[in-house]
């Protein structure tokens, strides 16, 4: 999940991508509203909204907006939404199958992530290393 937005700081700029990403509380009640059928209240219905607003904010009419960046963020971010509402809605057992699963792909992408940022690191300040 995390992979997908440090990826896309390399096709839009770090602030939109970061934005689009942390839109996950709004794809988590969107989403609930279509899989659950869950009402909305006017509060959570106030904050989409400003959530839209933030999101219009960092637009630039410029024409200079990649759309692989902006579905690569915002893929993150319903990937960590679809990755609550599991865990949320699942079955009331502690060890399921699938909290085991989501919380085992967490840990390999935080720890890729983790990995990736650590060899960009290495390889920017030691010049003699090849560059990823």
């Amino acid at each position: 999940m995390y992979t997908a937005v440090f990826l896309s700081y390399s096709y839009i700029s770090s602030g939109l991508a970061s934005t689009l990403h942390f839109s996950y509380p709004a794809a988590v009640i969107l989403l609930e509203l279509l899989i659950f059928r869950k009402k909305i209240s006017k509060i959570k219905l106030l904050c989409l909204l400003f959530c839209a607003i933030g999101i219009g904010v960092f637009y630039q009419p410029d024409g200079n907006i990649n759309i692989l960046g902006m579905v690569m963020a915002l893929a993150s971010g319903v990937g960590y939404a679809i990755y609550i509402i599991v865990l949320t809605h699942g079955k009331s057992r502690k060890d399921t199958c699938t909290e085991k699963c989501l919380h085992g792909f967490s840990f390999f992408t935080c720890n890729r992530d983790c990995k990736l940022l650590c060899l960009y690191q290495v390889s920017s300040d030691f010049k003699w290393m090849p560059q990823l």
